[in-house]
C-alpha cells in the first residue's frame, strides 16, 4: 500500500514519492537555482484549499518562473488570466503545470466585448469556441467570463439584456464541452466602464438562464466594494456561485490588510456549502517574502477549514 502521504501531481499513474520528500526536492532545487517543477513539488496541507494567481503575484517575473514559483512555494492550483496567443503558448503552460503537479482551476476566456452591437452573433460564438478549446489544452474545467463593458450609446437595461442573450448562446456549448462559464461581476469604484457590478443583476441573469454550465465567479473583493453584506449575500447566492475568489479592501491586497475579517467569512462561505479552492487573485504587499505569506495564509486556512478538513456545510 502506498504512503498515505504520497501523491500523483500528474494524475497520469506516474510514480508517486512522498509528500515531504517532494517538499523537500523543491527546497533543495529552488536552493540551486532550479525549476522547482524538475523536484515535483506538492502541495502544503495549508495551502490545498488556495489557487494563486500567477498574474496578481510575482509579477516582476516571466510567467514561467511564476508557475516555478507557486510550485515552490506549496501550491497545487493556480488560475491565470488569459492564454491566447501570440503572448502566451497556452500547450507550453499546459505541460509545465503537468510536469510541476499543478492543476489549473480556471482561466479567462478569450477577451471580447458580449454587450456591443457591433460583435456579430458568429463572432461570438467563434470567441466562445476558442476558450472551450483552451478549456481542453489546459485540462481546466472552468473559464472566467467578463465582457460586460459599457458601450457608448447602449442603455443599461438594452446593454444587460443583450449580454444575457449572448451568454444564454454560450451555455449549451459550454455544458457539452464540460466546461463551466463563469461570469465575474466587478464593483464601480476602481472597475469603471462596466455594467454588471454587485450580485444583484448577475444573479438575475444566471437563473434566467439557468444552465449547469453558467455560474458566477464570486469574487469577494468585488463584492465588498460594491455592495458589502458579504456574508448574507453569499448564502442568498450560492445556489449560483462556482468560485470564489478574495483580495482585502480597499486596496486588493492579502487578507489582513484591510477591512474583511476573512476567518468568519470563509468559515460562512463554507457553511453555506461552497467546496471548491478559494482564488486568490489579489496583490500580496510589495516586499512581503513568500514564506511570511504562506504561513499566513496556512493560519487564515486553519480558521475556517480546521485540521486541513472542509467545513461542515448546514
Amino acid at each position: 500500500m502506498p504512503d498515505a502521504n504520497a501523491f500523483d501531481p500528474a494524475g497520469d499513474g506516474r510514480p508517486m514519492i512522498g509528500r515531504r520528500q517532494a517538499i523537500g526536492l523543491a527546497g533543495a532545487a529552488v536552493a540551486a537555482g532550479m525549476a522547482p517543477s524538475i523536484a515535483m513539488a506538492a502541495a502544503r496541507p495549508g495551502l490545498s484549499g488556495w489557487a494563486v494567481n500567477v498574474d496578481t503575484w510575482w509579477r516582476d517575473r516571466p510567467l514561467e518562473q511564476r508557475i516555478d514559483a507557486a510550485a515552490a512555494m506549496g501550491f497545487d492550483k493556480i488560475e491565470i488570466w488569459g492564454v491566447e496567443a501570440p503572448k502566451r503558448d497556452a500547450a507550453a503552460i499546459a505541460r509545465q503545470c503537468r510536469d510541476a503537479g499543478i492543476s489549473i482551476v480556471q482561466f479567462t476566456a478569450v477577451p471580447q466585448k458580449i454587450a456591443d452591437p457591433a460583435q456579430t452573433e458568429q463572432q461570438f460564438l467563434d470567441a466562445v469556441k476558442q476558450t472551450l478549446d483552451f478549456g481542453v489544452t489546459l485540462n481546466s474545467r472552468m473559464a472566467t467570463v467578463v465582457g460586460h463593458q459599457a458601450i457608448e450609446g447602449v442603455r443599461y437595461a438594452d446593454a444587460l439584456a443583450r449580454y444575457q442573450d449572448r451568454l444564454a448562446l454560450a451555455a449549451p456549448l459550454a455544458e457539452k464541452a464540460g466546461l463551466t462559464l463563469i461570469v465575474e461581476p466587478f464593483n464601480p469604484r476602481d472597475h469603471l466602464g462596466f455594467f454588471l457590478y454587485g450580485s444583484d443583476d448577475a444573479l438575475k441573469v444566471m437563473r434566467a438562464i439557468n444552465s449547469r454550465a453558467l455560474k458566477l465567479n464570486w469574487d469577494l473583493f468585488h463584492m465588498q466594494r460594491a455592495e458589502g453584506d458579504l456574508i448574507d449575500r453569499f448564502r442568498k447566492g450560492i445556489d449560483q456561485i462556482a468560485y470564489v475568489q478574495i483580495g482585502d479592501s480597499p486596496a486588493r491586497n492579502e487578507p489582513g490588510t484591510g477591512e474583511v475579517d476573512f476567518g468568519r467569512v470563509l468559515t460562512a462561505v463554507r457553511q453555506a456549502g461552497y467546496a471548491g479552492p478559494i482564488g486568490l487573485e489579489f496583490f500580496p504587499s510589495k516586499g512581503k517574502p513568500d514564506r511570511q505569506l504562506r504561513s499566513e495564509l496556512e493560519a487564515l486556512a486553519r480558521q475556517f477549514e480546521p485540521n486541513g478538513k472542509k467545513a461542515k456545510t448546514r
